[in-house]
């Protein structure tokens, strides 16, 4: 539906116009009001009857909607209902979960959303974002520009092989794009009407899928190898060219293929990936807190990972890059981590080892001298004994890996122990807040990657930061769009991290949160937004001129779930300069009884002047159904007239080919109007009614081989005339304002 945010000229309104009247508004969730349209609305859109009478307000929405989702019985169901009220009225959704959303945030993302993935094909409702599988990776340019957003500023893409800590959900992965895409608009303000969300289905190997009859993507394994690669090619060749200037985010992509991917394609289009970038950016922040309460810098840590994956990936090579902003050298900021997986301790023992382990492996003769049961095999607690780290970092999926006795240990060699199991969803965390808050005594800094309650210890209780990467990357998705960002480096990242620990106040630190609450997550994007603005111009990927009030542009980029004005208009009006049109100007265009390749007069204007007496009349009456002040004060008659000479010097530029009698119809009216006190929407008005009648008269007469033209004459002369008119107002406001 095509739709055109405007703003009035006269006064500053805001406003939607659209082309399109009755349930294809109320069809539309990003601007259907539900009970909230106004009288003025459902008489100029055709709504009346299609809603009970009364007229609501938001605020009386929002309590009906919140009392609906209290009465659900379980998360899953308050999920479902929350997605449906996002496919009925999404503006009413955000302003729900915004004013709920430490309440709200665990349903709309995780750890609600993973099993949304797992149960996806039965209660899936209505479809969103695309689906592109491997079986149509010929058609994907033609698949992008069925999505209807003409110039998408940020898209999120899956395979959804390797979905939170839940593994292969397959087509049910496409939960997990619509919620991060959900976290940009929330917390960020990034506009619904701009965001993509896409599931790239190169099958799955998860067997429940593949055997349930219910399943709603391709049932084969997956594609893997060549043939897969080729497949993820075809699909950033055609979003570069598609929509060349969005910003694609890699999201939850098997580890191999996660960093394979942001390596191949980081300095070819603006991508990042949040699953490496984004966890290490909010980690880091975490880090940076923890600092300001035990006193140590980075410089002075010692990191321990549980997991080896893309995420820990991403964190251990942001935590160098603090440490020797902090003074290290890299090489001593890499001897600084230590990391263990599956098979104990990584150490350069190892065969085949991935270029990320291999980076990070801990030379064997450093270990020589370790107490261990098998030297092979060093397990986590003896690695927290004998290396002594001042972090432990979780990313292993694996529950209870954070035994009693690793938390202990990390207890008795540090007096403030940083703990931060941060695999989720919920059940997959290392160890709950409770298990390292008493296990410590107290003393543990905990920040998780899932939500847990308050823990009370003693008379004091600790508020559980959780490490949630909306903190992250919502706010650099917001600074890349207002800067028009080339690329995407860590470096942006490094910067997002300090920024959002500098939003985290004395008060939450001594709750013992590293975080923010996320009561104040818009005001942490903003300051995120604008470090990434200042490190992508620093870098040389965005202009220097975007920093002249950053904060005021960054501020004003922010969409908010409002109700604006909405308002019909057919055909296109444009608030802004335009150049003169072309004197004389020269027409070419056909009916089905004239060449298509003749230039000057043509025959269009035959198939009006005989009609005119008809063409009034229907605009008439459609100007009189639109209920505008000044035109009926005036009466039917002044109206008549009005309409006979625009109609009148339209035809007039369609016999000469020449623009000036509209455009000095245009100059003379938008002066005595705005003296006369019309609002410029009214003035338009009554230049769209003629053009839609004009356009029914073209419709009926002409062959559909010469539509395009014909249509395109009529749009032409009018579409002056709005511009011209628009331009007067515009100037005569800004005298006004000067004079004032």
């Amino acid at each position: 539906m095509q739709t055109d945010l405007r703003i009035n000229p006269l006064t500053g309104e805001r406003y939607l116009a659209v082309l399109t009247k009755g349930r294809q508004i109320m069809s539309d969730p990003l601007l259907n009001k539900g009970t909230a349209f106004t009288q003025r609305e459902r008489e100029e859109l055709a709504l009346h009857g299609l809603l009970p009478p009364a007229t609501s307000t938001m605020k009386k929405q929002l309590r009906r909607t919140y009392e609906r989702f209290s009465a659900q019985p379980t998360d899953l169901d308050k999920f479902i209902y929350l997605n449906g009220l996002r496919d009925r009225n999404e503006l009413l959704f955000y302003r729900l979960v915004h004013d709920h959303i430490e309440e709200m945030m665990p349903i709309v993302y995780t750890p609600v959303v993973g099993e949304a993935c797992q149960k996806f094909s039965h209660i899936f409702r209505t479809g969103r974002g695309l689906y592109i599988s491997y079986e149509q990776r010929g058609e994907i340019d033609k698949i992008l520009r069925n999505s209807g957003i003409e110039n998408p500023s940020i898209i999120v893409v899956t395979d959804g092989e390797r979905i939170l800590g839940l593994g292969d959900q397959g087509a049910g992965g496409m939960g997990i794009p619509i919620g991060k895409l959900a976290l940009y608009t929330l917390c960020a303000g990034v506009s619904p009407y701009t965001t993509l969300p896409i599931m790239l289905d190169a099958g799955t190997d998860n067997e429940e899928r593949l055997q349930d009859p219910l399943y709603l993507g391709m049932k084969h394994r997956r594609v893997r190898g060549d043939e897969y690669q080729a497949f993820i090619d075809a699909f950033v060749a055609a979003v570069k060219r598609v929509f060349p200037d969005v910003v694609l985010q890699w999201e939850d992509f098997l580890k191999g293929n996660a960093i394979k991917q942001l390596d191949r394609f980081r300095d070819k289009l603006c991508s990042f990936n949040d699953d490496i970038q984004g966890t290490a950016g909010v980690v880091v922040s975490g880090l940076l807190g923890s600092a300001r309460i035990t006193g140590k810098s980075m410089n002075e840590q010692r990191v321990l990972f549980a997991g080896a994956g893309a995420a820990a990936q991403g964190i251990s090579d942001l935590i160098v890059a603090a440490m020797v902003e902090d003074g290290l050298s890299r090489e001593e900021a890499v001897a600084r981590i230590y990391t263990v997986d599956s098979r104990g301790l990584v150490t350069t023992e190892r065969s085949n080892l991935e270029d990320f382990k291999a980076h990070y492996a801990r030379d064997v003769a450093e270990v020589a001298d370790w107490e261990v049961a098998d030297r092979s095999r060093i397990t986590l607690a003896e690695t927290v004994a004998n290396a002594k780290p001042t972090i432990l970092l979780g990313t292993s999926g694996a529950p209870g890996m954070f035994s009693e006795e690793v938390v202990r240990t990390m207890a008795r060699i540090n007096e403030r122990p940083v703990i931060f199991p941060l695999s989720n969803p919920t059940s997959k965390s290392e160890c709950t807040a409770t298990e390292a808050i008493t296990w410590s005594e107290g003393r543990a800094i905990v920040a998780t990657g899932s939500p847990f309650d308050p823990v009370r210890y003693g008379d004091r209780e600790h508020r559980i930061g959780q490490g949630n990467n909306a903190y992250i990357f919502p706010g650099v998705g917001l600074g890349l769009t207002v800067s028009r960002t080339k690329r995407v480096t860590d470096m942006m990242f490094l910067a997002a991290a300090h920024a959002l620990a500098g939003e985290v106040s004395e008060e939450d630190l001594a709750a013992g949160s590293v975080y923010p609450p996320l009561s104040r997550i818009r005001e942490c994007s903003h300051a995120v937004a604008c470090a990434t603005v200042q490190q992508s111009v620093k870098e040389g990927y965005a202009d220097a001129e975007i920093l002249d009030d950053l904060e005021r542009r960054v501020r004003q980029a922010m969409w908010q779930p409002e109700y604006l004005p909405i308002r019909y208009e057919f055909g296109r009006v444009v608030y802004r300069d335009v150049p003169e049109p072309p004197s004389p100007l020269r027409i070419k265009g056909a009916t089905n009884r004239v060449d298509c390749t003749t230039d000057g007069t043509i025959e269009l204007v035959d198939l009006l002047r005989g009609k005119t007496d008809d063409l009034l009349a229907d605009a008439v009456t459609e100007l009189h159904r639109a209920h505008l002040e000044h035109y009926e004060a005036q009466g039917l008659d002044a109206v008549r007239q009005r309409l006979s000479d625009l109609l009148e010097r339209t035809l007039t530029c369609l016999e000469t080919g020449r623009a000036e009698p509209i455009v000095e119809w245009a100059t003379k009216v938008g002066r005595e109007r705005f003296v006369e006190g019309f609002d410029l929407f009214e003035v338009q008005t009554s230049i769209n009614v003629l053009e839609e009648v004009i356009w029914r008269r073209v419709l009926a007469a002409v062959g559909p081989n010469d539509l395009a033209h014909a249509l395109g004459l009529a749009n032409a002369i009018l579409g002056m005339a709005k511009d011209k008119l628009a331009r007067e107002y515009v100037a005569l406001a800004r005298d006004v304002a000067t004079r004032s």
